[in-house]
């Protein structure tokens, strides 16, 4: 499989945005990892910067087993396309066994559902869940660092966040559902 090129995904995530009016819902949110390599920054993940060459552009971890970056989403969204860029110039092959997970679960991250799509290469993934928590991580028991360029996640926010909407009746009143 031929990697993906940050280029490319550009163009995937400026389709994606034109059809569904859909933003980077984790741009700029807060995102942590399971350890810092040296200079490395979570937030780097989550800048919209989709350039992946050198240590300053990706997201770096120490080396561990099943090593994990997480998006706070600031409330529950409806999770439906998770785009993962990986670093371009080496190391590429750290993302090999990946998984993405949605959920609400920031303790046992392992635990939140799975999109069930294996993150290899990096690449645009449907998914197709609900949740406040965006987690990559690898799924083998490899001890190595993880290299991420940028996490975007495109979703539907709740538009009843409360449990209540309304609906026109058929004499033209407004009537409260779930009131």
């Amino acid at each position: 499989m031929k990697p993906i090129s940050a280029q490319a995904i550009l163009v995937a995530l400026a389709c994606l945005s034109a059809s569904l009016r859909a933003e980077n819902l984790a741009k700029g949110r807060v995102a942590t990892m399971i350890s810092i390599h040296t200079t490395s920054d979570p937030a780097i993940c989550v800048d919209g910067d989709y350039y992946g060459f050198g240590h300053g552009q990706v997201c770096h971890t120490s080396a561990a087993i099943n090593p994990w970056i997480e998006v706070q989403l600031d409330e529950v969204v409806h999770v439906r396309t998770v785009v993962i860029v990986n670093r371009e110039e080496y190391n590429r092959h750290l993302l090999v066994g990946s998984e993405i997970r949605v959920g609400n679960l920031t303790d046992l991250k392992h635990a939140n559902p799975s999109c069930g799509v294996s993150v290899d290469e990096g690449g645009v993934y449907d998914c197709d869940l609900w949740g406040s928590v965006v987690i990559l991580r690898r799924a083998t028991n490899d001890f190595a660092n993880y290299h991420v360029a940028e996490i975007a996640v495109f979703a539907e926010k709740n538009i009843a966040p409360n449990g209540v909407a309304s609906q026109q009746s058929d004499n033209g009143a407004s009537v409260a559902a779930g009131a």
